[in-house]
């Protein structure tokens, strides 16, 4: 695949058990398991990443990098009631500042798509919808940690991509036991061209006419962490969109993707192997002529 993609989210250290390991700590995140996912299907990824003061060493940045991801980060805004963040502290002089949202998501052209997460705050996630209203073939949100989200966000992406708790939070439905087509005509509601409902079963992909379903394949013996399915899920379904696959051949190339077991390798051993997202891409066809624009 060439597709570039910019991934918005937020970096972090993972928390360790004690006595489990005293190495480098470990990128967390769903921003940067997407961006990883999105590399290992061959996309050019910049990961544009929020981080707290003091939080973007570069042992945090090292294990994206050798993935082949450009590392893009921006401090995070204090939100009310917070203390303002500190200055920002780096041993590396070579390392890439962190500075402020606006400039860092413009200093690169846009691509072919942007997929958000929820893991910034409000502001910040309805700053990144409106700079790149317009510039972006794919703009999709990833509706993950499920929470509820500004309306005029969920309107903004032309893709919005959730499980179906995520989605019932977001819809500000979680209360109501809806099915995966409730759901997505609740989120339809609010303006994005489609929305995508991942569950156990399988998964729907709503276009403001016709729903597509797609069932989900068996997962093996060690099936991937619900979240990181979803991540799964929306990095393949985005890159398969972008690429100008049909609908139908996009939603079951996600959900083989999804169903495929942890590499247990590498910096990132709870995230498929490059090898199995690529054989699960390439399983369900290619480009095809007649294949839907992402949007």
């Amino acid at each position: 695949m060439s597709q570039r993609f910019t991934v918005v989210g937020a970096l972090y250290a993972l928390p360790v058990a004690p006595g489990e390991r005293e190495a480098e700590p470990l990128a967390g995140g769903l921003g940067a398991a997407l961006a990883v996912v999105l590399t290992r299907l061959g996309c050019s990824v910049r990961y544009v990443c929020g981080v707290l003061p003091g939080e973007c060493c570069p042992e945090l940045r090292a294990p994206l990098v050798g993935e082949g991801i450009q590392v893009a980060p921006f401090l995070l805004s204090a939100g009310p009631g917070h203390t303002p963040p500190l200055p920002f502290e780096d041993d590396d002089a070579e390392a890439e500042e962190p500075g402020e949202l606006r400039p860092t998501l413009a200093a690169e052209a846009p691509g072919d798509g942007l997929l958000s997460t929820l893991e910034i705050p409000d502001a910040e996630l309805l700053e990144v919808l409106e700079l790149c209203r317009g510039d972006q073939r794919l703009l999709a949100l990833h509706l993950a940690p499920g929470r509820e989200v500004p309306p005029p966000a969920l309107a903004e992406a032309n893709l919005l991509l959730a499980g179906e708790a995520e989605a019932g939070q977001a819809a500000r439905s979680s209360e109501e036991r809806l099915s995966q087509k409730g759901l997505l005509r609740r989120l339809g509601a609010f303006g994005p061209g489609r929305c995508a409902v991942l569950g156990a079963r399988g998964a729907t992909l709503f276009d403001g006419e016709r729903f597509f379903e797609a069932e989900a394949p068996s997962a093996g013996p060690t099936p991937l962490a619900p979240a990181l399915r979803q991540a799964v899920f929306s990095a393949v379904l985005c890159a398969a969109l972008a690429e100008g696959r049909r609908v139908e051949r996009a939603l079951t190339a996600a959900l083989t993707a999804a169903a495929l077991p942890p590499s247990g390798e590498g910096q990132f051993p709870d995230l498929p192997s490059a090898e199995g997202l690529l054989s699960a891409l390439a399983e369900h066809g290619p480009r095809d002529a007649r294949g839907d624009a992402a949007h």
